[in-house]
């Protein structure tokens, strides 16, 4: 959960969501470990938000709210 990448942040907290409800044993021992590295994934990140024109007006985009749901869905 340390890659660059948003989208492989992403499936990585799918993934221990997976995990967590279907065989919890897997992940048990690493709670310790794995619970910060999720919790760091909830806060909003300005750097990820951007702001497009459309037309006369501009809409701010959170790129990172994928991974926000994801981290929340845990």
């Amino acid at each position: 959960m340390t890659d660059s990448d948003l989208n492989v942040r992403r499936v990585a907290l799918v993934v221990l969501n997976s995990a967590a409800h279907n065989k919890p044993s897997l992940i048990r021992g690493l709670l310790d470990v794995l619970l910060p590295s999720v919790y760091s994934e909830t806060q909003v990140r300005k750097e990820l938000i951007r702001e497009v024109e459309m037309g006369p007006f501009k809409h701010q985009v959170d790129d990172g709210l994928d991974l926000r749901k994801s981290a929340f869905e845990w």
